[in-house]
């Protein structure tokens, strides 16, 4: 099956996020300079997970994506809660990187 397009990106040209408020910076930039809510991280492991992360007011959203690109399954999460989920370790252990922006 295909995977989305971070997924195939080199881990040498992603941006890594070393804690939950480097992600929450990297989100509102992404939006500040594309115009488009969130942005796309993946986890760099085995089967390279790829998600798209938006902040709402008090909470992320994240959405697991497809080969499309579009999401398969969604959660809203504090951040008590996102530390919890998958991205949460991702980001504890150095795995989670984030899509580079365009130049």
């Amino acid at each position: 099956m295909p995977a989305p397009a971070i997924a195939g990106i080199p881990r040498t040209e992603l941006v890594p996020v070393q804690s939950t408020i480097e992600l929450l910076t990297l989100v509102l930039e992404s939006e500040s300079v594309t115009g488009d809510a969130g942005r796309d991280v993946v986890i760099h492991g085995a089967e390279r997970l790829a998600y798209r992360v938006e902040w709402t007011p008090f909470a992320f959203r994240v959405r697991r994506l497809d080969a499309a690109g579009t999401g398969d399954r969604e959660w809203t999460l504090a951040q008590a809660e996102f530390e919890t989920h998958g991205l949460g370790e991702a980001i504890r252990t150095g795995m989670l990187f984030a899509q580079p922006l365009p130049r």
